[in-house]
Parts: structure tokens; C-alpha cells; sequence
């Protein structure tokens, strides 16, 4: 009923990010939230809807690695590096050609950091890529509405401001806005690292007024995966530990919150 994620087993999960409401897609560094935020803008923009993406800490040259690699199956590394032979330049040729012919998504170039502008920028573009899905990456680098002053110590409240304005556009404007989100370094202070909901930053107000957040977490990046806690269960319902590649290039979908569905964890691979 929403518009695909680009991940099967969260789509399953979601509907789709849903049109009206705000998901939070949090993970700490090196996850993968702006990989995934990506996948989406790729997979929503390629089923036709019109997709908008705001990047504060991403360059337009690594966005665009990111999508000629994910399309033409080439490894972004091997772009930077150009490191390709024939067959892969063949092959980004073509992803570069499906992309550019691509006009309903837009990368904004230099996104204002105040939420109102963001706001404004949606509006004012949705009639030409008939908006139906906006990513913001990250949410703690953005700032309260220009209108308002903010105190050293307003932080908690300027991010409830940010929540309350992204909240009521969603809903006003019909789309779906995914914004992404660091948690604090709580959860790296555990022995079960994953993180919840409440190691979010002024997640007080952030989650209330999300209807829907996804955490994500790669055990490799703290280790081997550990007995006890990092358990897959295989086709025939017995429990084993992951090891060698497929650890390493497992990543879990924590539904933490989901007015819509369900929540749980969903397996994929990064």
C-alpha cells in the first residue's frame, strides 16, 4: 500500500513506507541507513513515484556512485577507483543511461539545514516530480523553523519543533517521509549491542511523533557474531551461529515501532 523500500523482506514488513506519516531509519555510523535510504530513492523512483532527497553529509559525486553501483551491480569501490574492466564499464554505461532518463527524483544540491526551507523545497517541486516519498539524511543536522530562537540548552525542543513540522507536512502533503536518524552511543555501551528506540537523540520526541522506526545493525562491524545473542535459525527451524560471509554481510531490520503492521526483525544482506 506504500512505496517500496527497495527490500523486499521490509516492504513485507511495512507495506511500503506509507504515504501521511514520518519512519525514522536509525542506525549508528557505518551501518548502512544512507545505503539504504538509497536502495529506496532507486527503487521507488525506478516503480514511478516521485522521489526527493535531501543529503547533508554526501557529496553529489558519491550519491551518484552509489546509484550507478546498485543499478549496474558494479562495486562502488571499483567506480572511485576505476578500477573496471570492459564488461563493467558496459555495464555502469547502461545504469548511467536508465539513470539519467530517470526524471522523477531529484537530489536536492545544497539543502538548507532549517526544516521549513525543506519543507517549502518539497512543495515546490511536487507538482513536477509528483512527490510521493522524501528522504532526509540525517535529522539531527537539521535546524528548528527560521521564525524561532533556539538556546544553547532548546535542543530536546528544537527537535520536537523539527518532528512537529515533518509530522504535519507528511500529513498534509500525503508523502512519505523517511528521515534518518543517529542514535547515541548507549548501545555500544551494552554487551547486546543493537540498538532500541530510546538510544535515539531527543528520541523523546522523535519517536513519539514517528509512526513507524527501523533500526539497523551489523553485528561483523563490532566482531565475531557471539552464541547466545546472533543466532539465525535455518529452513528446517534449527539454530546455528553465522560465520565467515554471511556474517559479514548480514544486516538486521529491527521494526522497533509500526502503526501499521508489525514489528520484529527482518534479515538482508548488505
Amino acid at each position: 500500500t506504500g512505496v517500496t523500500a527497495g527490500v523486499p523482506v521490509l516492504d513485507e514488513k511495512l507495506g511500503g513506507y506509507q504515504r501521511g506519516i514520518v519512519t525514522i531509519v536509525a542506525a549508528r555510523p557505518g551501518m548502512g541507513k544512507s545505503s539504504l535510504m538509497m536502495v529506496g530513492a532507486d527503487a521507488a523512483s525506478a516503480a514511478g513515484a516521485g522521489v526527493h532527497v535531501f543529503a547533508f553529509e554526501d557529496s553529489d559525486e558519491s550519491l551518484a556512485d552509489r546509484a550507478m553501483s546498485g543499478l549496474s551491480g558494479v562495486a562502488a569501490e571499483s567506480i572511485r577507483n576505476f578500477s573496471l574492466n570492459r564488461g563493467e564499464l558496459g555495464q555502469i554505461g547502461h545504469a548511467m543511461n536508465r539513470l539519467t532518463a530517470r526524471k522523477n527524483w531529484r537530489v536536492e544540491r545544497r539543502p538548507s539545514p532549517y526544516v521549513d526551507d525543506i519543507v517549502r523545497a518539497v512543495r515546490r517541486d511536487v507538482a513536477e516530480l509528483k512527490t510521493a516519498l522524501v528522504f532526509i539524511d540525517y535529522v539531527q543536522l537539521l535546524r528548528g523553523p527560521r521564525a524561532r530562537k533556539y538556546r544553547t540548552g532548546d535542543r530536546e525542543q528544537e527537535l520536537s519543533d523539527i518532528a512537529t513540522e515533518l509530522m504535519q507536512a507528511a500529513r498534509e502533503d500525503s508523502i512519505a517521509y523517511v528521515l534518518g536518524s543517529q542514535p547515541n552511543r548507549g548501545c555500544e555501551q551494552r554487551d547486546n549491542k543493537r540498538p532500541m528506540a530510546s538510544d535515539m537523540r531527543g528520541s523523546g520526541a522523535l519517536e513519539e511523533r514517528a509512526k513507524c522506526v527501523v533500526m539497523l545493525y551489523r553485528g561483523c562491524v563490532y566482531g565475531p557474531a557471539v552464541a547466545g545473542q546472533d543466532e539465525l535459525t535455518n529452513a528446517d527451524g534449527d539454530r546455528y551461529l553465522p560465520d565467515g560471509e554471511v556474517w559479514g554481510r548480514l544486516i538486521e531490520l529491527l521494526v522497533e515501532k509500526n502503526s501499521n503492521g508489525r514489528t520484529g526483525r527482518a534479515y538482508a544482506s548488505f
